[in-house]
């Protein structure tokens, strides 16, 4: 089993006119949506409609095809739907409730809480997605780092985004090992047993691995920051594009009031 090395930038080195774009406005624009998503009243769906289309016209523009955002947009719902379905139950009746299955009544403010949780983690992981698809994971790396992210938090994400392939074709190998000396069905305390096993031994191989690696780049001259070969300049069209969709998003939050 082999994993696919380019999960997150897949699309990011195609000729696309978003691909172009230098990393520090992409950044800014994103963090300008998912603020204004933020910000927006749970009940202002003409401005969450907005903010979708923007999106939308990006990720056509883009290139990046839809089903490979929105797949990996949807992994985020489970999680919130875990904190969020227990809010219907929490939140005083005053609007009125709803009746759902049953004869069970949840207060209509606790339903808009799931979709005030929902509609914006969504926007909020699309809009991430979308930067992440249309940028090359270091030079976004080292776009944040000139916009003021810690050194070290950088440091941390872009050696944990190299080796979580290593890390993970390491665990294929001891299940591939495991699988091949097992019979058929052991029964569920056997594979409880052996994975937590297979835990322990990727947790020490992981660890030796990251002293071997450590060790060979201070051999090398590693001194806490990653060398970027060649960085991006920034261009005329980047600011004109940037100027464009701040004003596009100024639109959107100033119509839907």
């Amino acid at each position: 089993m082999e994993m696919e090395h380019d999960f997150l930038d897949k699309y990011a080195h195609i000729d696309g006119p978003v691909q172009r774009l230098h990393p520090h406005p992409k950044i800014l624009l994103a963090v300008l949506t998912i603020l204004l998503v933020v910000l927006t009243s749970p009940t202002n769906t003409a401005r969450f409609a907005g903010v979708g289309i923007l999106l939308a016209l990006t990720l056509a523009v883009s290139g990046v095809p839809a089903s490979f955002v929105l797949r990996r947009s949807l992994v985020v719902l489970p999680f919130v739907l875990a904190v969020a379905l227990g809010a219907p139950f929490l939140e005083p009746g005053a609007g009125g409730h709803v009746p759902i299955v049953a004869g069970l009544e949840v207060p209509r403010a606790g339903l808009l809480v799931v979709w005030n949780v929902l509609v914006k983690s969504w926007l909020s992981a699309v809009t991430m997605l979308l930067l992440v698809s249309t940028t090359p994971f270091p030079s976004l790396l080292d776009g944040a780092r000139s916009l003021g992210v810690p050194r070290i938090m950088a440091q941390v994400i872009a050696f944990m985004y190299r080796y979580l392939f290593i890390i993970q074709d390491e665990l294929m190998r001891l299940v591939r090992a495991r699988t091949s000396r097992s019979i058929g069905n052991e029964g569920f305390l056997w594979h409880a047993r052996t994975a937590g096993g297979l835990l322990g031994s990727l947790f020490i191989r992981s660890y030796e691995r990251g002293e071997r690696v450590y060790l060979a780049m201070a051999a090398r001259g590693y001194a806490g920051e990653l060398p970027i070969l060649e960085r991006q300049k920034m261009a005329s069209r980047d600011v004109v594009a940037s100027l464009v969709m701040v004003l596009v998003l100024a639109c959107v939050a100033g119509v839907t009031l």
